[in-house]
């Protein structure tokens, strides 16, 4: 194997241009004012997902509707990370990770009920705080976790082991995987980590390309020959003869860049994208990362994770907004939902939000003494209600849907 030090190569410069063309727009909002992470993932046929915190979004037409149901937390609060992949329009995985635990859940529905898979902490050792999760077929899929370790399964994701990797145990934090074909997947990370597989998982290689500390966050492969890795301090690095090389590419962002994301939705066509620091630009290619175009957007929030369908770009920010530069045609679909309301977060400090079927009811926010502190017409299926201006306490919630009415404890903290 060739290995290139990122000091040594020939330096790689493409032509650049800026465009102001694509226009995108903001198609949901899975989690309004809460900074956590989340991912967003397609599907087979028509379905897409989303995650952020104890909301996912699930789209059954392609991106232009978004249907919100809840997680339940199991009893955890400091979420701060999560990812999903779906195997089907049914069976899907989400990994929960916090401060000093992690979480493998599963839903068969589609993201309407998760059962909890495993679940790891200091109290519940060896700790495993999962970062991605990808499946080479329905019954073999590899996670990433922190401290360099990877878990398997053989059996579609009912029970994981861990198998040996050369950074097991160290800092080395692994974030995100390609899977490249049935047997080989790459996963990158913390300190420069480069980790191949070409037996579904079972043994790994460790690449020594980079001579720094570098965090590397997304690695993706277009074909078999063409791969990305992206990373901090504007990093790229590119390989066409399947990882047996890798040069890094200049020319494209700034120094100060923090690249989160690429993906390709062909060979020719993709896009980068993260935590850019001044410009906040998108960077697209149409020739297979020959020559990238800088895509200026009006986001005020982080970006973080994309996902393209159909060629067409998804952005996911930091609290939870979904951007695309897809333009519709047909009106939205309405997926599967259930008839109840469910409410989060309760008890809450100051937004109350809401999902079910609500358009066309009214609500009233009622105190213990009965006095009605606030109401309104609920006007969407998605609802926030703020109980900022409100003393702490408990509130009953009415909501009219006319052929019922519902009353909900609420507790301000």
């Amino acid at each position: 194997m060739k290995l290139l030090s990122t000091f040594l190569i020939a330096f790689l410069v493409l032509n650049l241009s800026i465009s102001h063309a694509q226009s995108w727009s903001e198609r949901a909002d899975i989690n309004p004012n809460i900074g956590y992470f989340g991912e967003i993932v397609s599907g087979q046929g028509d379905f897409l997902w989303a995650v952020s915190g104890n909301t996912i979004a699930q789209s059954c037409d392609r991106g232009n509707s978004w249907t919100l149901k809840y997680i339940d937390d199991f009893g955890r609060d400091d979420i701060t990370n999560a990812s999903l992949f779906f195997l089907d329009e049914n069976t899907g995985f989400l990994l929960r990770r916090g401060s000093f635990w992690g979480m493998i859940l599963k839903t068969s529905d589609g993201g309407s009920t998760w059962q909890l898979i495993r679940e790891s902490s200091f109290d519940l050792l060896p700790l495993y705080q999962g970062m991605d999760i990808k499946f080479f077929n329905e019954s073999v899929g590899i996670i990433s976790c922190l401290e360099g370790k990877i878990l398997k399964t053989v059996d579609g994701g009912n029970n994981w082991m861990e198998v040996n990797t050369p950074l097991s145990g160290s800092l080395a934090n692994l974030y995100e995987i390609s899977i490249v074909d049935e047997q080989t997947a790459w996963v990158v990370g913390a300190t420069g980590a480069i980790l191949k597989t070409e037996d579904q998982g079972q043994s790994w290689i460790q690449q020594d390309i980079l001579e720094g500390r570098e965090i590397l966050y997304d690695v993706e492969f277009s074909t078999a020959l063409d791969g990305w890795i992206v990373g901090n301090g504007g990093l790229i690095l590119r390989t066409e003869d399947g990882g047996e090389s890798w040069n890094s590419v200049f020319g494209i962002g700034e120094e100060s860049s923090i690249y989160r994301s690429i993906a390709f939705s062909d060979e020719n066509q993709g896009y980068i994208c993260g935590d850019i620091v001044g410009d906040r630009n998108v960077h697209k290619t149409s020739d297979g990362g020959d020559n990238w175009e800088a895509i200026e957007l009006d986001i005020t929030n982080p970006l973080h994770l994309l996902e393209t369908n159909n060629e067409e770009p998804f952005i996911l920010t930091q609290n939870g907004a979904i951007y695309t530069t897809a333009q519709f045609s047909s009106a939205p679909l309405t997926c599967p939902e259930e008839e109840g309301i469910r409410m989060y977060p309760n008890p809450t400090q100051d937004i109350l939000k809401l999902f079910g079927q609500l358009e066309g009811s009214s609500f009233r926010l009622i105190d213990l003494k009965g006095k009605i502190c606030q109401e309104g017409d609920l006007t969407s299926n998605v609802e926030k209600i703020s109980l900022l201006p409100f003393a702490k306490g408990v509130y009953i919630l009415e909501i009219d849907r006319g052929a019922d009415v519902s009353y909900t404890k609420i507790v301000k903290y």
